[in-house]
């Protein structure tokens, strides 16, 4: 445990030193500072690696004890590439102000130019490539920017060209990378190697191809979508050029292929544009179209949003005269009758009921549950809300279910109900069906009619 122990803290304090390292100013650096600190970086580096030694020959020959090596065997590596990376950043440092040390004792330039001299020291964001997970597409941009900032490096050593390339692929490149050992032989190894697997023209041709010969249709005239078909069909161009392959005489096909994918405002407007019907024309002449006709909508788009976008007159409102209106909502449906089941009438409406005499309507309303006020199959009398009676004797029950005394002409009322009775024909709640809103108003303003005797 104690050997596990000072393990760890010499990995921390080498990793505590390099983050330190890297956010102090390249300003607040000197030469003297530097190799002091660049002595105080190795001794550190010294401690991790006797801390391992001593660590790694305490633990058993068992599972927990090969598990144990596999968990320090990673940090030291990551402790291992941290000391590299610190080391080189200190040694290029160095490596400048040594150079500015030199050339300002060497030439004997003017005060004012000595003054600004600092000034020019500008301080870029850093360069660096993105890492490579073995795709082909990827591989000529990695390519380049790896050359260009580690390979035409020439402060880096071969072994630490090699440690950045590893840091710099995963899954199937980095594979390749590793079977080279990290020595100063194994970068051109593991570089010609890399360079020989994904280094495939024909794979690289025969993707523009796929994207040139599927390119998406565009359905309506937008300018977004007819540009990014331009893009897509420049950037092929562009990449099969790279790769040495002639297209020069390749003007029928872009334009074949890019005019049927056009929508079709676009492809008259093209077809209507070309001088010489019976002749090819060329792509740069199509690039030119498309480009202004994507700019031409771009215009109108932004001509269009910023007219919307005014508030619109308001309208002058003109002012009413001072009116009392009585308004009634009602809710009615068109119900099936429960006499006739083929017909869309109310009972109080039907036929049949109507030519009833008064016991039969009383039976047909008990058997079907219905109100005896209302005729509505929704509640019973003495829960109904209507505000309506009997027109005859005023009682809790419909002018069609009121019985007559003995005497009278007929102890059945007329057929039809009479206007009084129309309130309560139309104010009963719907049964069911489709629900029809209606609204009634009328004016509390008298109106004296011409055949009034007064």
């Amino acid at each position: 445990m104690t050997s596990l122990y000072d393990f760890s803290r010499a990995c921390d304090a080498l990793l505590e030193f390099e983050e330190l390292y890297n956010y102090t100013p390249n300003a607040s650096h000197s030469v003297y500072s530097l190799e002091i600190q660049k002595d105080e970086l190795r001794a550190l580096w010294l401690k991790v690696k006797e801390s391992f030694d001593t660590y790694s020959r305490s633990l058993s020959e068992d599972e927990s004890g090969a598990a144990a090596m596999r968990s320090a065997k990673c940090r030291y590596q990551n402790c291992y590439a941290a000391y590299l990376t610190c080391a080189a950043l200190m040694g290029e440092t160095i490596h400048n102000l040594t150079f500015v040390q030199q050339t300002s004792s060497t030439v004997n330039p003017i005060p004012r130019e000595v003054e600004q001299t600092p000034r020019l020291n500008i301080n870029l964001p850093p360069c660096d490539t993105e890492i490579f997970y073995g795709d082909y597409m990827a591989w000529p941009s990695f390519r380049d920017l790896f050359t260009a900032i580690y390979i035409n490096n020439s402060r880096l050593s071969p072994v630490e060209k090699l440690f950045h390339l590893n840091q710099k692929t995963r899954g199937e490149a980095k594979d390749i990378v590793k079977k080279s050992p990290l020595t100063n032989e194994g970068f051109l190894a593991a570089w010609q190697n890399l360079s020989e697997r994904y280094e495939n023209k024909r794979v690289m041709v025969n993707s523009q191809l796929k994207t040139l010969f599927n390119l998406p249709s565009v359905s309506v005239e937008r300018s977004a979508e007819i540009k990014n078909l331009q893009r897509s069909v420049n950037n092929c161009i562009s990449v099969l050029r790279m790769y040495g392959i002639d297209i020069e005489n390749w003007d029928a096909i872009f334009v074949f292929l890019v005019s049927s994918r056009l929508p079709d405002t676009t492809l008259a407007l093209w077809e209507q544009g070309i001088l010489q019907k019976t002749e090819i024309p060329r792509w740069e002449e199509l690039d030119q179209f498309l480009t202004g006709r994507f700019q031409t909508l771009e215009t109108v788009s932004d001509i269009q949003s910023s007219r919307s976008s005014r508030p619109l007159p308001s309208k002058t409102t003109i002012p009413q005269p001072n009116r009392r209106i009585a308004a009634h909502l009602g809710q009615f449906s068109q119900t099936v009758c429960r006499l006739c089941s083929d017909q869309a009438h109310v009972l109080k409406s039907c036929p049949k009921f109507l030519t009833m005499n008064v016991d039969d309507r009383v039976k047909v309303v008990r058997k079907h549950n219905l109100c005896m006020n209302c005729l509505a199959h929704s509640h019973i009398a003495r829960d109904c809300k209507s505000p309506f009676n009997c027109l005859s004797c005023h009682q809790r029950h419909h002018s069609l279910l009121h019985r007559f005394p003995t005497g009278n002409k007929s102890s059945t009322p007329p057929s039809r109900p009479s206007p009084g009775n129309r309130e309560n024909q139309f104010s009963h709640p719907p049964t069911d069906g489709t629900n029809v809103q209606a609204l009634f108003s009328t004016s509390a303003k008298n109106v004296i009619l011409g055949t009034a005797i007064i």
